[in-house]
Protein backbone atom coordinates (compact mmCIF):
# COMPACT_ATOMS: atom_id res chain seq x y z
CA UNK A 1 0.00 0.00 0.00
CA UNK A 2 1.27 3.12 -0.86
CA UNK A 3 1.96 6.11 1.23
CA UNK A 4 -0.51 7.83 -0.48
CA UNK A 5 -3.67 5.91 0.13
CA UNK A 6 -2.23 5.47 3.93
CA UNK A 7 -2.53 9.02 4.75
CA UNK A 8 -5.56 9.60 2.95
CA UNK A 9 -6.71 6.79 5.12
CA UNK A 10 -5.81 7.90 8.10
CA UNK A 11 -7.14 11.38 7.74
CA UNK A 12 -10.50 10.05 6.74
CA UNK A 13 -10.54 8.00 9.77
CA UNK A 14 -9.52 11.37 12.22
CA UNK A 15 -12.48 13.52 9.88
CA UNK A 16 -15.07 10.69 11.13
CA UNK A 17 -13.71 10.25 14.55
CA UNK A 18 -13.92 14.25 15.01
CA UNK A 19 -17.44 14.63 13.43
CA UNK A 20 -18.82 11.82 15.54
CA UNK A 21 -17.38 13.45 18.76
CA UNK A 22 -17.77 17.30 18.56
CA UNK A 23 -20.89 17.10 16.31
CA UNK A 24 -23.54 15.98 18.71
CA UNK A 25 -22.63 18.59 20.81
CA UNK A 26 -22.90 21.18 17.56
CA UNK A 27 -26.44 20.06 17.44
CA UNK A 28 -27.49 19.94 20.37
CA UNK A 29 -26.60 23.81 20.86
CA UNK A 30 -26.40 25.48 23.91
CA UNK A 31 -27.31 22.96 27.16
CA UNK A 32 -29.82 24.29 29.44
CA UNK A 33 -29.58 23.34 33.77
CA UNK A 34 -32.23 23.46 35.93
CA UNK A 35 -31.41 24.69 39.41
CA UNK A 36 -34.11 24.03 41.95
CA UNK A 37 -34.26 26.61 44.37
CA UNK A 38 -35.42 26.00 47.85
CA UNK A 39 -36.32 28.63 50.61
CA UNK A 40 -37.15 28.32 54.18
CA UNK A 41 -39.64 29.36 55.98
CA UNK A 42 -39.53 30.64 59.56
CA UNK A 43 -41.71 28.86 61.57
CA UNK A 44 -44.39 30.23 63.06
CA UNK A 45 -43.86 30.93 66.87
CA UNK A 46 -47.19 32.37 67.67
CA UNK A 47 -50.68 31.90 66.79
CA UNK A 48 -53.02 35.07 66.43
CA UNK A 49 -55.52 35.57 68.95
CA UNK A 50 -59.04 36.77 67.52
CA UNK A 51 -61.17 38.25 69.92
CA UNK A 52 -65.18 38.02 69.75
CA UNK A 53 -67.56 40.95 69.06
CA UNK A 54 -68.97 42.17 72.43
CA UNK A 55 -72.75 40.92 72.58
CA UNK A 56 -76.03 43.67 72.86
CA UNK A 57 -76.07 43.92 76.53
CA UNK A 58 -79.58 43.48 76.78
CA UNK A 59 -80.07 42.17 80.63
CA UNK A 60 -77.87 45.13 81.80
CA UNK A 61 -80.17 47.73 79.90
CA UNK A 62 -83.47 46.02 81.60
CA UNK A 63 -81.73 45.62 84.74
CA UNK A 64 -81.07 49.57 84.28
CA UNK A 65 -84.79 50.40 83.15
CA UNK A 66 -86.46 48.56 85.72
CA UNK A 67 -88.76 50.10 87.99
CA UNK A 68 -92.00 49.32 89.87
CA UNK A 69 -94.76 50.04 87.50
CA UNK A 70 -97.49 52.27 88.94
CA UNK A 71 -100.90 52.42 87.83
CA UNK A 72 -102.55 56.35 88.88
CA UNK A 73 -105.25 55.93 90.87
CA UNK A 74 -107.21 59.25 91.49
CA UNK A 75 -108.07 58.57 95.24
CA UNK A 76 -104.19 56.83 95.67
CA UNK A 77 -102.52 60.39 93.75
CA UNK A 78 -104.94 62.35 95.83
CA UNK A 79 -103.30 60.59 99.12
CA UNK A 80 -99.89 60.75 97.45
CA UNK A 81 -100.42 64.85 97.01
CA UNK A 82 -101.58 65.03 100.80
CA UNK A 83 -98.75 63.54 101.83
CA UNK A 84 -96.35 65.62 99.95
CA UNK A 85 -97.86 68.47 101.30
CA UNK A 86 -97.57 67.55 104.89
CA UNK A 87 -93.43 66.86 103.89
CA UNK A 88 -93.22 70.27 102.43
CA UNK A 89 -94.86 71.78 105.32
CA UNK A 90 -92.38 68.92 107.96
CA UNK A 91 -89.54 70.57 105.87
CA UNK A 92 -89.77 74.46 106.90
CA UNK A 93 -88.50 75.58 110.05
CA UNK A 94 -90.16 75.46 113.75
CA UNK A 95 -90.07 76.67 116.86
CA UNK A 96 -90.07 73.64 118.52
CA UNK A 97 -87.21 71.37 117.42
CA UNK A 98 -88.44 68.23 119.47
CA UNK A 99 -91.73 68.25 118.10
CA UNK A 100 -89.92 68.49 114.70
CA UNK A 101 -87.52 65.60 115.35
CA UNK A 102 -90.39 63.12 116.56
CA UNK A 103 -92.40 63.05 112.93
CA UNK A 104 -91.43 60.09 111.01
CA UNK A 105 -88.77 61.09 108.14
CA UNK A 106 -89.13 60.05 104.35
CA UNK A 107 -86.46 59.27 101.69
CA UNK A 108 -85.58 61.42 99.21
CA UNK A 109 -86.75 58.63 96.96
CA UNK A 110 -89.95 58.28 98.54
CA UNK A 111 -90.61 62.50 98.18
CA UNK A 112 -89.76 62.35 94.95
CA UNK A 113 -92.27 59.42 93.94
CA UNK A 114 -94.85 61.42 95.91
CA UNK A 115 -94.27 64.77 93.92
CA UNK A 116 -94.33 62.99 90.56
CA UNK A 117 -97.36 61.56 91.26
CA UNK A 118 -98.93 64.63 92.44
CA UNK A 119 -97.69 66.53 89.69
CA UNK A 120 -99.14 63.03 87.35
CA UNK A 121 -102.67 63.91 88.37
CA UNK A 122 -102.15 67.58 87.90
CA UNK A 123 -101.25 67.23 84.64
CA UNK A 124 -103.99 64.34 84.22
CA UNK A 125 -106.50 66.81 85.19
CA UNK A 126 -105.39 69.31 83.06
CA UNK A 127 -105.25 67.36 79.85
CA UNK A 128 -108.96 66.21 80.71
CA UNK A 129 -109.50 69.90 79.59
CA UNK A 130 -107.17 70.65 76.70
CA UNK A 131 -107.87 70.73 73.20
CA UNK A 132 -106.51 68.56 70.69
CA UNK A 133 -106.20 67.97 67.19
CA UNK A 134 -107.03 64.40 65.37
CA UNK A 135 -108.51 63.99 61.85
CA UNK A 136 -108.77 60.14 61.94
CA UNK A 137 -112.40 58.63 63.17
CA UNK A 138 -111.72 56.57 65.74
CA UNK A 139 -111.58 52.46 65.54
CA UNK A 140 -111.89 49.31 67.48
CA UNK A 141 -108.61 47.92 66.89
CA UNK A 142 -104.66 48.26 68.21
CA UNK A 143 -103.78 49.48 64.68
CA UNK A 144 -106.44 52.32 64.40
CA UNK A 145 -105.41 53.56 68.22
CA UNK A 146 -101.83 53.63 67.22
CA UNK A 147 -102.45 56.32 64.14
CA UNK A 148 -104.94 58.55 66.51
CA UNK A 149 -101.81 58.31 69.21
CA UNK A 150 -99.66 59.80 66.70
CA UNK A 151 -102.05 62.34 64.96
CA UNK A 152 -103.52 63.38 68.37
CA UNK A 153 -101.68 66.63 69.38
CA UNK A 154 -102.57 68.24 73.25
CA UNK A 155 -101.84 71.93 73.13
CA UNK A 156 -100.85 72.70 76.44
CA UNK A 157 -99.42 76.12 78.12
CA UNK A 158 -95.97 75.85 78.84
CA UNK A 159 -94.90 75.69 82.24
CA UNK A 160 -91.19 77.02 82.89
CA UNK A 161 -90.73 75.75 86.65
CA UNK A 162 -91.51 71.75 85.40
CA UNK A 163 -89.20 72.08 82.84
CA UNK A 164 -87.20 69.39 84.71
CA UNK A 165 -89.99 67.27 85.37
CA UNK A 166 -88.54 64.53 83.67
CA UNK A 167 -89.22 62.22 80.33
CA UNK A 168 -91.42 59.64 79.87
CA UNK A 169 -92.23 57.39 76.87
CA UNK A 170 -95.75 57.29 75.11
CA UNK A 171 -96.98 54.36 73.71
CA UNK A 172 -99.71 54.86 71.71
CA UNK A 173 -103.32 56.09 72.45
CA UNK A 174 -106.39 53.61 73.36
CA UNK A 175 -109.99 53.85 73.28
CA UNK A 176 -110.63 50.12 74.76
CA UNK A 177 -109.59 50.67 78.58
CA UNK A 178 -109.27 46.61 77.87
CA UNK A 179 -106.33 47.00 75.92
CA UNK A 180 -104.76 49.75 78.03
CA UNK A 181 -105.26 47.23 81.37
CA UNK A 182 -103.31 44.42 79.16
CA UNK A 183 -100.82 46.71 77.86
CA UNK A 184 -100.20 47.95 81.69
CA UNK A 185 -100.00 44.45 82.89
CA UNK A 186 -97.78 43.98 80.47
CA UNK A 187 -95.15 46.09 81.30
CA UNK A 188 -95.50 45.84 85.03
CA UNK A 189 -94.25 42.09 84.54
CA UNK A 190 -91.30 43.32 82.20
CA UNK A 191 -90.63 45.48 85.27
CA UNK A 192 -91.63 48.92 84.14
CA UNK A 193 -93.13 51.50 85.53
CA UNK A 194 -95.85 52.97 84.13
CA UNK A 195 -98.99 55.10 83.98
CA UNK A 196 -101.95 56.24 82.05
CA UNK A 197 -103.87 59.04 80.99
CA UNK A 198 -107.04 60.16 79.72
CA UNK A 199 -107.39 62.88 76.58
CA UNK A 200 -110.56 64.03 75.22
CA UNK A 201 -110.45 64.17 71.09
CA UNK A 202 -112.60 65.08 67.74
CA UNK A 203 -112.94 61.28 67.55
CA UNK A 204 -113.75 60.55 71.45
CA UNK A 205 -112.39 59.89 74.69
CA UNK A 206 -108.81 57.91 74.68
CA UNK A 207 -106.50 57.14 76.73
CA UNK A 208 -102.63 57.27 76.46
CA UNK A 209 -100.16 54.93 77.96
CA UNK A 210 -96.74 56.03 79.25
CA UNK A 211 -93.30 54.75 80.69
CA UNK A 212 -91.62 57.03 82.95
CA UNK A 213 -91.13 59.12 84.38
CA UNK A 214 -87.33 59.02 84.42
CA UNK A 215 -84.83 62.05 85.30
CA UNK A 216 -82.58 60.92 82.92
CA UNK A 217 -83.37 60.79 79.41
CA UNK A 218 -80.71 57.93 78.47
CA UNK A 219 -82.34 55.17 80.38
CA UNK A 220 -85.15 55.64 78.38
CA UNK A 221 -83.20 55.56 75.08
CA UNK A 222 -81.64 52.47 76.07
CA UNK A 223 -85.10 51.00 77.16
CA UNK A 224 -86.81 51.77 73.35
CA UNK A 225 -85.50 48.56 71.69
CA UNK A 226 -86.74 46.61 74.39
CA UNK A 227 -90.01 48.37 74.61
CA UNK A 228 -90.46 47.65 71.52
CA UNK A 229 -89.64 43.45 71.68
CA UNK A 230 -92.05 43.38 75.02
CA UNK A 231 -95.00 45.25 73.70
CA UNK A 232 -94.48 45.59 69.82
CA UNK A 233 -94.95 49.14 69.79
CA UNK A 234 -92.87 51.92 68.60
CA UNK A 235 -92.59 54.46 71.62
CA UNK A 236 -91.70 58.26 71.57
CA UNK A 237 -89.38 60.09 74.03
CA UNK A 238 -91.53 63.10 74.72
CA UNK A 239 -91.17 65.59 78.11
CA UNK A 240 -92.96 65.26 81.17
CA UNK A 241 -94.93 68.59 81.02
CA UNK A 242 -97.32 69.25 84.20
CA UNK A 243 -99.48 71.78 83.74
CA UNK A 244 -101.08 73.46 87.05
CA UNK A 245 -104.97 73.47 87.27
Amino acid sequence: MSNALQNRLVGTVILVAVTVIFLPDYLDGKKQTNTETFVDFPSSTSSLSATAPDTFPAQKVANATRREVVVIDEQAADALLEQAQNDQLIDQPTDNPEKTSQQPKQTDEERRMAQLMAKNLQAAKADDNAPVDNTNNSGGSTAKNNSLAQQTVVKSKPDTANNNAGWVVQLGSFGNQKNVNELLQKLEKAGYRSFSRKVQTSAGRLTKVFVGPELDKEKLDLALPHLKETTGLTGKITTFDVVSD
